[in-house]
């Protein structure tokens, strides 16, 4: 305990994981206070060992701590991980703003923002639509044909009319497994086309 709270970074770092092996029943404090630090190693391994414990207090510090870190920057990995788990709506116009304003991994965050999402996530995706590149708009039209069929097929003729097959191919996909009467006249239509 000692070491995870006095000693230099990396030792830090190893005697942290190895209270949170052990159960150390001062761990939680250790892990709050390093992620109220300043040394981001510290609070990135207090955030990793938080969002691997299934208890309700470690769970709720940790989507704190990733609605906190949101405000300022993208999710990495373990966030989006942990966002999907728990599914907090909390996140969601933080994750829109990144879509809006950060051109990497948007796919990463439409995916996320469909899991996280309800029924409503469609139409703020398609807000977006027209400044995503082909390969953003696929993962869009597959996200909103499965939340929103209508409005998918809204979108399917244009994707369908392209000629960037990504598009091509999320329009088909998604309609093969709407199978309704609109969607086999709208790959009929394209196959003539």
């Amino acid at each position: 305990h000692g070491f995870a709270t006095n000693a230099d970074a990396d030792l830090s770092l190893i005697a942290m994981k190895a209270l949170a092996e052990i159960g150390h029943p001062g761990l939680m404090k250790v892990l709050d206070e390093a992620l109220r630090g300043t040394h981001r190693p510290r609070r990135d391994a207090a955030l990793a060992i938080l969002a691997s414990r299934p208890d309700r207090k470690s769970q709720q510090l940790a989507i704190e701590e990733v609605l906190k870190r949101l405000e300022s920057a993208p999710p990495d990995n373990a966030m989006t991980s942990l966002l999907v788990r728990t599914r907090d709506p909390r996140a969601i116009p933080l994750l829109l703003k990144h879509l809006a304003n950060s051109p990497t991994n948007r796919a990463t965050l439409i995916n996320t923002l469909v899991q996280i999402g309800d029924q409503d996530i469609a139409a703020k995706l398609l807000e977006h639509y027209p400044k995503l590149s082909n390969n953003e708009r696929a993962t869009v039209l597959r996200a909103v044909g499965q939340v929103d069929i209508k409005t998918f097929r809204k979108l399917a003729p244009d994707a369908l009319a392209s000629n960037d097959s990504s598009l091509v191919n999320a329009a088909c996909s998604t309609l093969q497994q709407d199978a309704s009467p609109e969607a086999v006249a709208m790959l009929i239509k394209a196959f003539d086309s």
